[in-house]
Protein backbone atom coordinates (compact mmCIF):
# COMPACT_ATOMS: atom_id res chain seq x y z
CA UNK A 1 0.00 0.00 0.00
CA UNK A 2 2.85 2.33 0.86
CA UNK A 3 4.64 1.90 -2.47
CA UNK A 4 1.35 2.31 -4.35
CA UNK A 5 0.66 5.66 -2.61
CA UNK A 6 4.18 6.88 -3.34
CA UNK A 7 3.94 5.90 -7.02
CA UNK A 8 0.51 7.51 -7.47
CA UNK A 9 1.70 10.65 -5.67
CA UNK A 10 4.79 10.79 -7.88
CA UNK A 11 2.63 10.35 -10.98
CA UNK A 12 0.36 13.23 -9.94
CA UNK A 13 3.41 15.41 -9.24
CA UNK A 14 4.94 14.68 -12.65
CA UNK A 15 1.65 15.38 -14.44
CA UNK A 16 1.38 18.60 -12.42
CA UNK A 17 4.85 19.66 -13.54
CA UNK A 18 3.86 18.88 -17.13
CA UNK A 19 0.78 21.04 -16.52
CA UNK A 20 3.01 24.03 -15.86
CA UNK A 21 4.16 23.74 -19.49
CA UNK A 22 0.98 22.50 -21.17
CA UNK A 23 -1.95 24.89 -20.69
CA UNK A 24 -4.58 22.15 -21.04
CA UNK A 25 -3.53 20.30 -17.86
CA UNK A 26 -4.26 22.01 -14.51
CA UNK A 27 -0.80 21.69 -12.98
CA UNK A 28 -1.28 23.24 -9.55
CA UNK A 29 -4.28 21.16 -8.42
CA UNK A 30 -2.69 17.95 -9.67
CA UNK A 31 0.56 18.66 -7.85
CA UNK A 32 -1.37 19.36 -4.66
CA UNK A 33 -3.34 16.16 -5.12
CA UNK A 34 0.01 14.37 -5.36
CA UNK A 35 0.94 15.88 -1.98
CA UNK A 36 -2.33 14.66 -0.49
CA UNK A 37 -1.70 11.14 -1.79
CA UNK A 38 1.81 11.25 -0.33
CA UNK A 39 0.27 12.40 2.95
CA UNK A 40 -1.81 9.21 2.95
CA UNK A 41 1.31 7.02 2.66
CA UNK A 42 1.99 5.57 6.11
CA UNK A 43 5.81 5.72 5.95
CA UNK A 44 6.04 9.42 5.00
CA UNK A 45 5.49 11.99 7.70
CA UNK A 46 3.64 15.14 6.65
CA UNK A 47 1.98 17.59 8.96
CA UNK A 48 -1.65 18.42 8.21
CA UNK A 49 -0.86 22.15 8.51
CA UNK A 50 1.60 21.75 5.63
CA UNK A 51 -1.15 20.22 3.48
CA UNK A 52 -3.60 23.00 4.37
CA UNK A 53 -1.10 25.82 3.72
CA UNK A 54 0.01 24.35 0.39
CA UNK A 55 -3.67 23.86 -0.53
CA UNK A 56 -4.45 27.52 0.16
CA UNK A 57 -1.40 28.62 -1.83
CA UNK A 58 -2.32 26.22 -4.65
CA UNK A 59 -5.88 27.55 -4.83
CA UNK A 60 -4.54 31.11 -4.97
CA UNK A 61 -2.10 30.25 -7.74
CA UNK A 62 -4.81 28.43 -9.69
CA UNK A 63 -7.19 31.42 -9.42
CA UNK A 64 -4.48 33.88 -10.47
CA UNK A 65 -3.43 31.65 -13.36
CA UNK A 66 -7.03 31.34 -14.59
CA UNK A 67 -7.60 35.08 -14.25
CA UNK A 68 -4.42 35.93 -16.17
CA UNK A 69 -5.24 33.40 -18.89
CA UNK A 70 -8.74 34.89 -19.35
CA UNK A 71 -7.34 38.43 -19.44
CA UNK A 72 -4.72 37.44 -22.01
CA UNK A 73 -7.28 36.09 -24.48
CA UNK A 74 -10.00 38.68 -23.93
CA UNK A 75 -10.83 40.49 -27.19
Amino acid sequence: MDILCILIGLLFMLVGIAGSILPVIPGTPLSWLGLVVLYLAPSLEFDWTFIIITGIVGIGIYIMDTFLWVEQYRP
